[in-house]
């Protein structure tokens, strides 16, 4: 399945300020450990989303071992300097 960014309005190259959450399952306790961070990420082409998180961030390492990430748009800027 291809992401479809004109179906949600979303333009190739324009810069959008998202919510990024990951995760790690945690073996000790048997149990997902999200984790959520402020982001920017560009659609690059059709179905084709670039991020750059920093490479010493929990959502780094996350991506790393798993490849999943959600992406929340929030048209709230309280909610997300909240989450800053």
């Amino acid at each position: 399945m291809v992401f479809s960014h004109k179906e949600f309005g979303l333009k190739i190259n324009n810069l959008y300020e998202i919510l990024a959450t990951t995760y790690k399952f945690s073996m000790e306790n048997m149990e997902f450990i999200p984790n959520t961070s402020c982001m920017g990420i560009r659609i690059i082409q059709k179905g084709k989303v670039e991020m750059y998180p920093y490479p010493t961030t929990v959502t780094f390492e996350n991506l790393k071992n798993n490849g999943l990430v959600l992406i929340n748009f929030v048209d709230n800027i309280y909610l997300y300097a909240l989450s800053a």
